[in-house]
């Protein structure tokens, strides 16, 4: 055996018996061999173990390793064919193994969202019945069945409250987070929700039509409420920023805290580097905050808040790298509730994650001990929005699910001067009040057209949308501007009567707003003032049917950064 390959031999045996005492972990020793011996150039390797830490010296990516090094402290890395350290935290991107000698992640995935499918079930059958029972179409027959399970003929357009159906979005994000909280990654996680959601509709409920529009948004909207929770989640466990911290933790992830205290696991993030290098650009974190809202339609408190987590280790720090990604790298939510005296309320959420993708950076130290340069991501993301508005004399719904498409986030930075600029572009699937309807209806009959619509105001659409944002921050001060457009065109056929239907006629929605907003960050305490302005603007048209409005609001308040 040669020089090289015996001390690959000897690493290999030292990084099994570093790896043995986490009995069913999740790491794959298996594949950590393949990548050894698939490598064309050998290197020369140093492996030192302490008590608390192991140091090794090599000269190729250092992910190759990290399963065999999972929980422990990697002190210094040292590229030995330049002698340069290697420039980023790689303490960043080790995973601490749990400690935990039951079942392993997969088998404790399927065993809660059983458990959950179960009392879901039961509920359903023995507690809600009389009321499901106006939703039934199929007989529990063979013929009946095979209709639904064979073909999809039983795939409808559903005509349930908005507010039932938008709930299939937080659904799904349970069934994400039971799997994501047991340690699976992201697509796993997706797999979990998809196939509970297909288990409901074929199963739980096989008396019903299978719905199209639960189908879209269980998975896919609960995959981005999901992993934004869980993201936040982990950044305050990882922070350690005391019992506020903590109770928002359990907050945003009740069910993932839950299943830890069960299974004993600690967090599965690293450590704060995770997110250090990136809080203070941009609010990156949780942002809380309370103010005081005012509009052409009242006053009222305002209550919102946003996150901002990349999870992209190097994001931030000086550099140059560019890679691909394999992971969930952008996850942003934002939310806000008015609550009038007069009885308006008004209550909007947007959520987005950006996997995969590419990301480029090329930046250099300051004497801030930050960076300054450039950083790019582009990749592809899916995102999740919604929004009621109710007043006295006017209701105004819609939910969005955004399936994929491109975005792009860059960074400039050069010492006490930022810039952040975003876009992005989707095609979606939506629930949305159809604005002309009440015109409409003046002067045309409803009989025969979409059940949805004649029942509750509401229609099922595709479109597109878009969005572009750009920050500017210079020490304590923050001037953002944001601008968002949608498009809905109804989706014709697939009506749960669509038998019934003689009166198809076709439908278009839009939504459109733009924003302004000005944030002092007060440095004597970790708060920050801020002021914003926006504008809504809302059209639909039926036929030669169209309708316009237009709403413009101020808000002014106080929020602090976790």
């Amino acid at each position: 055996m040669k020089k090289n390959q015996k001390k690959v031999f000897v690493l290999l045996l030292l990084s099994l018996a570093i790896s043995a005492p986490a009995t069913g972990s999740e790491q794959n020793n298996t594949l950590f061999e393949i990548e050894i011996f698939r490598s064309k150039k050998l290197p020369v390797f140093t492996l030192t173990i302490g008590e608390n830490c192991a140091e090794a010296l090599f000269s190729f990516d250092a992910s190759l390793w990290l399963p065999a090094l999972g929980g422990l402290h990697l002190s210094s890395i040292t590229d030995t064919w330049t002698g340069k350290p290697v420039e980023h935290r790689l303490n960043a991107l080790l995973v601490p193994r749990p400690k935990r000698d039951g079942p392993g992640p997969g088998y404790r995935a399927f065993m809660a969202n059983l458990a959950l499918m179960a009392v879901s079930t039961a509920n359903y059958w023995f507690i809600q019945q009389k009321t499901m029972q106006v939703d039934w179409d199929y007989r529990p027959t063979w013929s009946d069945q095979k209709k639904r399970f064979l073909g999809f003929s039983a795939w409808r357009f559903d005509n349930n409250y908005f507010g039932v159906n938008w709930t299939h979005a937080p659904a799904g994000a349970l069934y994400y987070s039971l799997a994501r909280n047991n340690s699976l990654n992201a697509g796993q996680s997706f797999l979990y929700s998809l196939a509970a959601s297909f288990f409901w509709e074929y199963v739980s409920e096989f008396r019903e039509v299978i719905s199209i529009n639960d189908q879209v948004f269980t998975p896919f909207a609960g995959f981005s409420i999901g992993e934004n929770f869980f993201q936040i989640s982990e950044m305050l466990r990882a922070k350690n920023g005391g019992f506020v911290a903590e109770l928002l933790s359990w907050v945003c992830n009740f069910p993932g805290r839950l299943n830890d205290l069960f299974w004993g696991r600690k967090s599965i993030l690293t450590n704060p580097p995770r997110f250090a290098a990136t809080e203070d650009i941009f609010g990156t974190g949780l942002r809380l905050a309370g103010g005081w809202q005012a509009t052409g339609s009242g006053r009222g408190l305002w209550l919102g808040g946003e996150s901002r987590m990349i999870t992209i280790p190097e994001y931030g720090l000086p550099g140059r790298q560019s890679k691909w990604l394999r992971q969930n790298s952008i996850s942003e939510m934002n939310f806000d509730l008015v609550l009038a005296p007069t009885g308006n309320l008004e209550f909007s959420a947007s959520t987005i994650v950006a996997y995969l993708g590419y990301f480029n950076k090329n930046t250099t130290a300051d004497d801030s001990s930050g960076a300054k340069g450039i950083s790019f991501y582009l990749g592809p993301f899916s995102g999740f929005d919604l929004s009621l508005q109710k007043y006295r004399d006017f209701t105004d719904r819609m939910a969005v699910v955004h399936l994929f498409g491109p975005l792009a986030d860059v960074v400039f930075s050069n010492g006490d001067f930022s810039l952040h600029g975003r876009l992005d572009l989707s095609l979606h699937f939506s629930m949305i009040e159809a604005l002309a309807l009440a015109d409409f209806a003046r002067n045309n009959d409803l009989s025969g057209a979409k059940t949805p619509l004649v029942e509750q105001g509401y229609y099922f659409a595709a479109g597109f949308g878009a969005r572009a944002s750009l920050a500017w921050r210079w020490r304590s001060l923050e001037i953002g501007a944001a601008w968002r457009h949608l498009d809905f065109n109804s989706l014709q056929g697939r009506d749960r009567f669509q038998e019934s239907i003689y009166n198809d006629f076709p439908l278009r929605d839009s939504a459109r707003n733009w924003s302004l907003r000005f944030i002092w960050h007060i440095k004597a305490a970790p708060l920050h003032f801020f002021l914003s302005w926006e504008r809504f603007i809302r059209s639909g048209w039926i036929a030669e049917t169209s309708a316009h409005g237009r709403r413009d609001r101020l808000v002014a308040g106080f929020g602090s950064f976790f």
